[in-house]
């Protein structure tokens, strides 16, 4: 957004090569609203909605798709979103093995690890989402339970 006088003026670039996807959240209510962001030129522009609008959610994702999970519409959730890159799609992904909010999320090209978070308490929880076949299994509880945490993922593990 730029100012000419008084009048602003916002110019929607289209999105160049690789991007980031923010989805879900909280405005004046739960959102299932979603944004692209061009990492090479600064570029915003609208994604495809959320099957579910609701915040405290974490995604993850590969170089193919990006899994949304976790969160809170009217109440803790184990529903997940599998957003496709290339079409802007979104379809219903398999459901996590623990419902909770203010989770986090990492990944490398063939899982995604969804852990800690919220449900009747702080937990240690994790769901290990494989992509390929959309399967959720357990994963190894972490070393202390906590929600509102974030995570990332090694270059040697993550993608390259």
């Amino acid at each position: 957004m730029f100012t000419l006088g008084i009048i602003g003026y916002s110019a929607t670039l289209p999105i160049v090569g690789a991007f980031g996807l923010f989805g879900g959240g909280y405005d004046t209510a739960v959102t299932a609203y979603t944004d692209k962001y061009g990492y090479s030129n600064d570029a915003v522009v609208v994604g495809t909605v959320l099957g579910d609008a609701r915040n405290g959610l974490a995604a993850t994702g590969n170089s193919t798709e990006g899994i949304f999970g976790g969160g809170h519409d009217t109440a803790n959730t184990t529903y997940t979103d599998k957003y496709t890159y290339s079409g802007d799609t979104v379809v219903v992904g398999t459901v996590l093995g623990d419902a909770r909010y203010v989770l986090a999320a990492t990944g490398n090209s063939t899982v995604g690890i969804f852990g800690g978070g919220y449900d009747t308490a702080v937990t240690a929880y994790t769901d290990k989402y494989t992509y390929s076949g959309d399967t959720v299994v357990a994963g190894t509880l972490l070393g202390l339970a906590r929600s509102a945490l974030a995570a990332c993922s090694s270059t040697a593990n993550g993608l390259v």
